[in-house]
């Protein structure tokens, strides 16, 4: 069950995009991966927001994404659609158990800050090779061991 807390963290950079999103995407730019590229996976997008960003700079590729809650699910859905994004769409799925046929045709797999957060990313990466993308990126950070952090 997902709380308010999660989707306000999920939602609130419809408004105003998170840093580490603006990065990857200028990391992917940068990279050329856009280039002849039509279709692009989202994986475990939450509510869309990374994806709604990535389809407004890019109107001329195509945007899916899914992720596992319903709720967040339904919640992007209502954002993509208020922000008329016509090259973004989110599907229920779930990343353990992918349905390939849902996601066939792709150029890119991306994945956002989700891998380190799995129980079992290495299943979740194995499924993700089976949908056979031309490219695979993603940003997740992996350290078992003691954080310290200050944030302003």
């Amino acid at each position: 069950m997902i709380h308010n807390k999660q989707i306000e963290y999920h939602t609130r950079q419809f408004d105003k995009p998170y840093r580490s999103t603006i990065a990857f995407y200028k990391w992917l730019d940068e990279m050329g991966l856009f280039s002849g590229t039509k279709n692009i996976l989202d994986v475990a997008c939450g509510a869309g927001s990374n994806l709604a960003y990535f389809a407004g700079k890019k109107p001329h590729i195509n945007f899916l994404g899914f992720d596992h809650d319903k709720k967040l699910v339904n919640i992007g859905r209502k954002k993509i659609k208020s922000a008329n994004l016509s090259n973004a769409e989110i599907r229920l799925d779930d990343v353990y158990k992918i349905n390939k046929r849902n996601f066939q045709n792709l150029n890119g797999v991306m994945i956002l800050q989700t891998l380190s957060w799995l129980e079992h990313y290495d299943k979740a990466l194995v499924n993700i090779f089976k949908l056979n993308p031309d490219w695979i990126a993603a940003s997740s950070l992996f350290f078992d061991g003691e954080i310290d952090a200050f944030i302003t």
